[in-house]
């Protein structure tokens, strides 16, 4: 009698300790600062998937969660910078005056069928080796780097000629596309990607410098069914996820160092869904 009471004790006990480890809260929780749809591929795809890399990484210690809307896209690494978010992904092209080094894979190449996913293990070895000597993330930590798909131009109405859109106000997103545009003879108009499918509908824009994946993305095959396909691209747009550094340094030096690797692995290996 007495072994079989001292047996259900020990299965009781068991069962209420695996029962406390599979609901133990991670020691640290990441907050992601994002912007875009649900559905765009980095809140669709790459948050999801680094917030699994990071908790196996790191035993479960350390856990993710994402928050819409903190902010503007502009203004996200301000967020970051500020502590108001640990983690968000931004744009260079909203900060242009600031980010001038990061212009360089922006540069049209008009070179068809190199993949954005081999670009940015590119530009972030060219990063790591010499452009980030120049200190333009100074205060956050960047965790990786990428670029989008070939930028097109995007258009309410069919595009014949360049010469049609001549004169024509399109929306673009800041950085080397800026100066594209006026090369092109067109009315750079700045505006956020957030703000695109309003601007379109409303006659604000004719239409839009863009990766074709923003016309599901962010809806813009809704206002703007027509595409002008250049190959390789009118440009690629660089983008970078960036981490508080009061909270990288917060974690141990086991953590810190499986965040990056996982950050980085992630995604470059789902660039294609950034922009």
């Amino acid at each position: 009698m007495q072994v079989k009471k001292v047996a259900t004790i020990t299965a009781t006990a068991l069962l209420a300790l695996s029962a406390f480890s599979v609901q133990a809260a991670p020691e640290k929780i990441i907050k992601i600062s994002t912007w875009g749809s649900p559905n765009h591929g980095i809140n669709k795809v790459v948050w999801p998937t680094w917030g699994e890399w990071v908790e196996e990484a790191t035993d479960g210690r350390v856990g993710i969660k994402i928050e819409y809307d903190l902010a503007p896209p502009q203004t996200q690494i301000d967020v970051v910078t500020d502590g108001i978010g640990d983690v968000t992904w931004i744009f260079h092209g909203h900060k242009a005056g600031r980010f001038q080094l990061t212009q360089l894979p922006e540069i049209p190449t008009f070179a068809d069928g190199t993949s954005s996913e081999l670009m940015s293990q590119a530009y972030w070895r060219t990063y790591d080796k010499y452009l980030k000597k120049g200190r333009e993330h100074r205060g956050v930590e960047v965790l990786a780097l990428s670029v989008h798909g070939p930028g097109q131009l995007i258009t309410k109405n069919p595009v014949g000629s360049l010469e049609e859109i001549q004169g024509k106000k399109i929306r673009v997103g800041g950085g080397v596309i800026s100066s594209v545009a006026k090369d092109m003879k067109v009315t750079p108009v700045f505006i956020p990607t957030t703000k695109v499918y309003e601007s379109i509908s409303q006659g604000v824009v004719e239409g839009a410098y863009q990766p074709v994946e923003a016309l599901s993305s962010f809806r813009l095959a809704e206002v703007a069914d027509n595409t002008l396909v250049i190959p390789g691209g009118l440009y690629r747009g660089s983008f970078a996820i960036v981490m508080n550094l009061d909270t990288l340094h917060s974690l141990s030096k086991e953590d810190q160092e499986a965040i990056k690797r996982s950050q980085e692995s992630s995604y470059l290996a789902y660039s294609e869904d950034v922009g």
